[in-house]
């Protein structure tokens, strides 16, 4: 039986790469800011992804690659600083660019308050309801459409405020009353304020994505990892030598 001997100097052992790519969440393209005009708040999305995006690449290239002036013990030590460092600066960055999106998407939808005048007149809604409760379902339809056309604001503020069973309306056409003045009245800024809302979410997704990202960066470079690696290397260095015997 052959016997296997462990050195007990310690090698150093470089640190695999974490991952073969960023996580595409991570993307800066993720968010199309070009396509909303160049809006500055995604565009600050954009360019906080990106800064995620180049530094977990960073990190991540230079894990296999140790200064030949270090031991693997110092090198896990700067890794793991540099992570620690990395993951501070992106939560602040992400602060900021969720403060900022927000703050845009509340002054873009009030705007978009403000340009669809959807204001009732306390006055005309018994007989707004009325008239369209004693309508047959096409007509309702029609006359809605009509309404969103003539551009009468005041009296499809009503018709959204009514509840369905005194205006006849289905759930869907109530809901879908101010969607449609907003793509009269101002179709740029509704668009501005869909693209605000998915920017919002990619934001989530690379927050979310991020918290694994980090972990897997930081893997295998805590206290003592470097001498268990080498310890690893040797005695599979061992066996091999002793398979080839």
């Amino acid at each position: 039986m052959t016997i296997i001997t462990v050195p007990e100097q310690n090698v150093d052992v470089a640190l695999p790469k974490a991952f073969d790519g960023v996580p595409s969440p991570l993307h800066p393209a993720n968010v199309d800011y070009e396509a909303a005009g160049g809006n500055a708040a995604m565009k600050q999305v954009s360019d906080v992804l990106a800064w995620g995006w180049d530094e977990a690449n960073a990190i991540n290239d230079l894990r296999p690659n140790m200064d030949p002036e270090h031991r693997s013990a110092t090198h896990d030590r700067l890794i793991r600083e540099r992570v620690d460092a990395s993951q501070r600066v992106w939560a602040d960055k992400m602060d900021r660019a969720r403060a900022t999106l927000k703050a845009e998407q509340a002054r873009v939808d009030r705007q978009l308050e403000e340009a669809a005048g959807l204001k009732s007149n306390p006055a005309h809604f018994d007989a707004i309801t009325s008239a369209f409760f004693s309508m047959k379902p096409g007509q309702r339809a029609e006359t809605l459409a009509q309404l969103v056309e003539q551009g009468e604001n005041a009296a499809l503020a009503t018709l959204m405020e009514a509840p369905l069973f005194l205006s006849g309306l289905l759930a869907e056409q109530r809901d879908s009353i101010k969607t449609r003045v907003l793509e009269k009245v101002n179709p740029e800024g509704l668009n501005l304020s869909r693209q605000l809302a998915k920017a919002f979410a990619k934001l989530e997704d690379a927050s979310f994505a991020s918290l694994t990202m980090f972990a897997d960066l930081k893997a295998g470079t805590e206290p003592g990892a470097a001498a268990t690696r080498a310890r690893m290397a040797a005695a599979r260095n061992m066996a091999a030598n002793a398979g080839q015997r």
